[in-house]
């Protein structure tokens, strides 16, 4: 099934969220399968049907869990996001939320960014010059 585009309210607080106070809608992408999996590409966090529970269930580290929030009876928590050559991590120390990047054929390199958004628009680039150079080689 095809990718499905959904507008639901940020889950974050001004804190956490570059959404002004949690309460605009922002673009979420819902994979259009039984897990109801979904991300904000503004925040970072995700959410699915296995995250109803409470988040103490979870095998997540505890500072993992103390940045998690509950909305509408679904937790959600700071996702991994995935494209053609890099990964977005949350990692969280001193309770402080932050996101690596690391490309996947190298996944030594890593780049700290403070924010999702931050970390989403550079990888968005990075994919476009990726892209360009494939382009130019094969055009020559």
């Amino acid at each position: 099934m095809e990718d499905m585009i959904l507008k639901v309210p940020c889950p974050n607080d001004t804190k956490q969220c570059t959404v002004s106070g949690g309460k605009v809608m922002e673009t979420v992408i819902l994979l259009g399968d039984e897990k109801q999996n979904m991300q904000c590409l503004t925040c970072g966090y995700g959410s699915n049907n296995n995250m109803k529970e409470h988040i103490s269930d979870n095998p997540f580290p505890q500072e993992f869990k103390d940045v998690c929030v509950k909305l509408n009876d679904r937790f959600w928590a700071p996702s991994v996001f995935t494209t053609a050559n890099y990964n977005v991590k949350p990692t969280v120390k001193d309770k402080e939320l932050n996101w690596i990047i690391t490309p996947i054929i190298d996944t030594t390199t890593e780049v700290l960014v403070p924010t999702f958004a931050d970390a989403f628009k550079m990888v968005e680039k990075l994919e476009g010059l990726i892209e360009h150079k494939i382009q130019q080689s094969q055009d020559n």
